[in-house]
């Protein structure tokens, strides 16, 4: 269902990654992490594919967290982290090459 919302405004760091088409690049695993780790408010800005960025996220943030990512042409995704989400990130990341 679809919702019109007004902006949130609040102070967050701006961190750029490139991260290849079909990929979870280093880089980008290791901010999300040290995002999560320190606590930080941050708008991370892809430069590439960020599709499957929110994998990790799923992995290592705490149950109950909120994740939310933009769908193009479709509006907002709306996740709030089960452990059955939790271990079926876990699960898909265990398919993919490793570089």
């Amino acid at each position: 269902m679809r919702q019109s919302v007004d902006p949130i405004e609040f102070d967050r760091e701006y961190v750029n990654i490139v991260n290849p088409s079909g990929t979870i690049s280093a880089r980008s695993q290791f901010v999300l992490y040290e995002a999560i780790q320190k606590g930080k408010i941050l708008a991370v800005i892809i430069d590439g594919e960020e599709d499957l960025l929110v994998l990790p996220l799923m992995t290592q943030m705490p149950l109950g967290s909120i994740i939310v990512y933009g769908q193009p042409r479709e509006g907002m995704v709306v996740i709030t982290l089960t452990e059955e989400r939790r271990q079926w990130a876990k699960g898909f990341m265990s398919t993919m090459q490793r570089e």
